[in-house]
């Protein structure tokens, strides 16, 4: 009897330590390590299908641990170069804008002890330059276009336009970002974990995760009822074309049944990670229908040798 109770026990314990060993192995703390000093460097690129605005992009975003805190680590990360071969005006233009508005400004990203951004450390500097520069934009497109002035007053589109520098906006804007490493440190995966967000095209998502050992795949699809599209769709008109509004909202219904404003959007994003859990490559494609126009951008960061 007794050898038959001692033989159920370490059939329990096996079973237990199986089950342990089996549960974590379905799951990773995303906690990178960080030591004041160390340097990484990323290469992205970054393409664009859309038909009115196709690109080819490259950039370089330099990640330096520069101090230790209380709580967790300051991380600098600048965008160190920027290039693109837009293949037609717009394109160019909107590649030359951002350029000159994140290019050789170093953003201080302070996180906790697992790695999660928390705050921007020197977010009044960063403001600051930001908000010059949207001056000094602004002030160049109502001068070579002074017609805008009666559909959107430059006075509005300069509030509209600096609303957006709020340091919270800022800092998720960094996380959402699927191609930063901000996006998946802190976090931790298990497989067939799924969260809810909204993405930086203001769509809400539903995103569904894989795990495979150091590989990390979040599937995410747009998740909106009929009435948050409508009021994603009446927004995005309301900002950028006042004008169409009320006419527009009288008929969103209409629209809405006719498929025409229809949203849907799909978000694909693949991390590879390092022994220290930073990414040792990043790809992520995001496709995107929205009023009757097919979006596709794919891009990719890969941590140079």
């Amino acid at each position: 009897m007794t050898t038959k109770r001692n033989d159920m026990k370490r059939v329990i314990i096996t079973s237990l330590v199986l089950m342990a060993f089996t549960l974590a192995q379905a799951q990773l703390r995303v906690i990178p390590k960080m030591n004041v000093g160390d340097k990484y460097v990323y290469d992205c690129v970054a393409e664009s299908n859309n038909p009115m605005m196709t690109f080819n992009a490259k950039s370089t975003i330099e990640f330096k641990v520069t101090e230790k805190t209380a709580n967790g680590y300051v991380v600098d990360m600048m965008m160190s170069s920027m290039e693109n071969d837009g293949k037609n005006d717009k394109a160019s233009a909107l590649m030359n804008m951002t350029e000159g508005m994140i290019k050789d400004v170093t953003i201080r990203v302070a996180t906790d002890k697992n790695g999660k951004a928390l705050r921007i450390v020197n977010y009044d500097k960063v403001k600051a330059h930001c908000s010059a520069y949207i001056d000094k934009l602004i002030t160049m497109v109502y001068a070579d276009h002074p017609e805008m002035e009666k559909t959107m007053p430059k006075d509005k589109m300069l509030r509209d336009a600096k609303s957006t520098l709020k340091e919270e906006i800022l800092l998720e804007g960094i996380k959402k970002t699927g191609t930063n490493p901000f996006s998946i440190f802190g976090k931790t995966i298990s497989e067939g974990m799924t969260d809810t967000y909204v993405n930086t095209q203001n769509i809400k998502m539903k995103r569904t995760y894989h795990l495979q050992g150091k590989k990390i795949t979040c599937n995410g699809v747009s998740n909106m009822t009929e009435e948050e599209m409508k009021e994603f769709i009446l927004n995005k008109i309301k900002d950028s074309m006042p004008d169409k509004y009320e006419s527009v909202s009288e008929s969103i219904d209409m629209l809405m049944s006719s498929g025409l404003m229809k949203v849907d959007g799909k978000e694909d994003t693949v991390y590879e990670l390092m022994y220290n859990n930073w990414p040792r490559t990043i790809d992520m494609t995001v496709s995107m229908k929205l009023m009757g126009q097919n979006i596709t951008v794919k891009a990719r960061s890969t941590l140079k040798k």
